[in-house]
């Protein structure tokens, strides 16, 4: 009797043993400490484990690295961790910890993308934000297999990146943010639109591309349809657009002032030399400038200045024209 009674307080103490062990792990690897101050950590592209847990450790995020070693073994977590910017409390749990490596939301950073931006602006907004290189993304912004996949007939996706406000983590993927950016156009144009391009005998490009100068010249959205139908009149009877915005997008050197030799500088985009339309767009024109150029005002006029509030006057000769230059445009 006495030694079945010994083994059976072997045995309990055993269970005790293992029970103890059991909430001791249970607890290192789900308690969470409440009321503890969050940190953001950033774990880049093919970052090792190793170096993951020496982060973790570093910014007192993780307590036990001995378990968490073990734990992204058992549960295959080692194989699952995510890039990105992750919210962390100090400390957190294990499980915690894991569960937002894997398959928590990423801190993501808001940037808003103006109308009428080029790409060096949007990569230099980009950069400021911590999103991505400037370097990196005018890289993508050329990539051939994204401008094959997107059937992009130019050197670059130039105008192909919508206006708007986007959510991006920090230190994404440059390639990531242009085909973000490509898609959000793409996804806005409808068939419908497409056909109703046939009226203007413009293909897509075309309409970017028309759309981007009129984005350019037009200061106030409500004269986009206006400006829009001043180059269709221009194109239909054979004239230059002689858009001062094209030889601002064909110069290095610009410095504020369009000089009489640029006006005369051969170069693809600068429409008072070349007849027609440009190669491609000189912008990212928003989906107001798009709307507008495929729907203009109907109008006669050929000719539009700016006066001293960027508000434009209209004309449909060119001798009423040099009046409206003289009258808005002198030197004050």
């Amino acid at each position: 009797m006495l030694s079945v009674r010994f083994n059976m307080n072997q045995w309990l103490f055993k269970l005790m043993i293992l029970a103890a062990l059991f909430a001791y792990v249970f607890t290192l690897y789900f308690f969470q400490p409440k009321n503890v101050p969050t940190t953001v950590l950033t774990i880049d592209q093919n970052t090792s484990i190793k170096t993951v847990t020496q982060l973790l450790i570093d910014e007192q995020i993780l307590e036990h690295p001995l378990f968490f070693k073990i734990a992204l073994r058992l549960t295959k977590a080692d194989k699952k961790i995510r890039s990105g910017t992750f919210e962390f409390s100090q400390p957190s749990s294990i499980h915690g910890i894991l569960h937002t490596l894997t398959k928590g939301k990423l801190v993501l950073t808001e940037v808003v993308i103006p109308e009428g931006w080029n790409m060096h602006e949007i990569g230099s907004i980009l950069e400021a934000k911590g999103i991505c290189s400037i370097e990196d993304f005018l890289a993508s912004c050329q990539d051939t297999s994204i401008l094959s996949y997107y059937e992009i007939p130019s050197s670059t996706c130039e105008g192909y990146l919508l206006p708007e406000t986007y959510q991006f983590a920090p230190n994404s993927s440059a390639k990531t943010v242009v085909t973000t950016m490509i898609d959000h156009l793409i996804n806005k144009i409808t068939p419908e639109h497409l056909d109703q391009l046939s009226t203007y005998n413009l293909n897509r490009h075309q309409w970017i591309t028309l759309a981007s100068i009129v984005e350019k010249e037009a200061a106030n959205p409500t004269e986009y349809a206006l400006i829009a139908s001043v180059f269709y009149n221009r194109l239909k009877k054979d004239m230059r657009l002689e858009s001062d915005p094209t030889i601002i997008y064909g110069l290095e050197d610009y410095a504020g002032d369009i000089r009489t030799k640029d006006i005369r500088k051969k170069h693809p985009y600068n429409t008072y030399v070349i007849k027609g339309l440009p190669p491609g767009p000189i912008a990212s024109p928003g989906w107001g400038a798009l709307m507008a150029t495929l729907h203009p005002a109907q109008s006669e006029y050929l000719f539009f200045v700016a006066d001293k509030n960027r508000k434009h006057v209209f004309s449909k000769t060119y001798a009423e024209h040099e009046k409206n230059v003289n009258l808005y445009q002198k030197r004050r």
